[in-house]
């Protein structure tokens, strides 16, 4: 099963042709209003995203190098929008971005977002389907014991897999278990693909968005499909 939906994914083929949910380019002009920013539990820092001439990047500080980026000062680089409408069902999310050093554009996939004690909003529960130089990461948050953790739920690792500044579309597939356990996840980037079932899946309706972190990053379009 995983086969079949990694060889019709990497055709461009979803199981059900679907209408489009939504749709943008990230050039100027870009409908802010249907986004939100979202806090990681993890940084005390507010996320902001940057517009260039056909893309938006994510703010970082300029004297810190990429190393401290994706260490010690990791938390200044983070920054994540979800749009504000949930979506239900099955859905094909494909996104285009790159990265500059190493890593970690991605989309994430999340539970509805709380108000923290600053009155900003912040992740709960969610998914972040990772790009970077040597492979793609899905991983799985959650708060346990008012801490958030969290797990990689699933991954593909080849050395050097992918180069920074080179534009890569990276697409999600949910599709619900008919027996309304989970769903299957499938994940395709420039060829590569892998797909598992994730039993933990929302059971009602979640939210689809972007996040950044561990270097510049760049995001030049985003879509999501009804499949």
């Amino acid at each position: 099963m995983k086969f079949f939906a990694c060889f019709f994914a990497l055709l461009g083929i979803t199981a059900v042709a679907g209408e489009t949910l939504f749709e943008t380019e990230f050039s100027p002009g870009w409908d802010k209003t249907k986004w939100e920013m979202v806090r990681s539990w993890r940084f005390d820092s507010d996320g902001v995203f940057l517009q260039n001439g056909d893309s938006i990047e994510n703010r970082v500080p300029e004297d810190a190098t990429p190393r401290e980026m994706r260490n010690q000062r990791a938390g200044e680089t983070y920054a994540a929008m979800l749009l504000k409408t949930p979506f239900s069902g099955g859905a094909d999310i494909g996104c285009t971005m790159e990265f500059t050093d190493r890593m970690a554009p991605g989309i994430v996939i999340a539970a509805d977002p709380v108000v923290n004690t600053k009155g900003k909003l912040e992740f709960r529960e969610h998914y972040e389907v990772i790009l970077y130089d040597d492979g793609l990461n899905v991983w799985h948050h959650r708060f346990v014991g008012g801490r958030q953790t969290w797990t990689l739920a699933a991954h593909l690792t080849k050395h050097l897999l992918f180069k920074p500044d080179t534009r890569y579309r990276l697409a999600v597939k949910i599709q619900p278990q008919k027996n309304g356990k989970g769903a299957a996840v499938t994940v395709t980037c420039n060829g590569e693909c892998f797909g598992y079932t994730e039993e933990n899946f929302f059971s009602g309706s979640y939210r689809i968005g972007i996040v950044a972190g561990e270097g510049i990053n760049r995001f030049y379009d985003f879509k999501v499909n009804r499949l």
